[in-house]
């Protein structure tokens, strides 16, 4: 749920808040895959999570090229967001479960870690 309350704030242009919103995504997405090893639905919504931002990131990417966009931004401040988005994206395609990473049921049963 807070995936997508921070995707759709994302979404909206907000300069001010753009920088928290990548790192919130960052770690719901992280958080998602590592309990995909425990709770199976998690490993179907961080896949979700991920289709939404590279898709809210499509569209952000589509009115870089509108001239406006720019206005009221230095040179670095463009090239700083860029950037950024674009590490976002790259790291959310390659973010993968590594087996073992949170443990596992010693015995599902009883809920204790290994």
């Amino acid at each position: 749920m807070s995936s997508i309350i921070h995707l759709n704030r994302w979404a909206i242009f907000t300069p001010d808040t753009e920088n928290n919103l990548r790192q919130v995504l960052r770690l719901n997405i992280g958080a998602l895959s590592r309990m995909s090893l425990v709770w199976s639905a998690s490993e179907r919504e961080s896949s979700s999570v991920k289709s939404m931002a590279r898709s809210i990131y499509q569209v952000k990417k589509q009115h870089r090229v509108l001239p406006q966009f720019w206005i009221s931004m230095t040179h670095d401040e463009a090239m700083d967001r860029i950037a950024a988005d674009d590490a976002m994206i790259h790291e959310f395609e390659d973010m993968q479960v590594v087996p073992g990473m949170m443990g596992h049921w010693t015995d599902p049963g009883s809920k204790q870690w290994n």
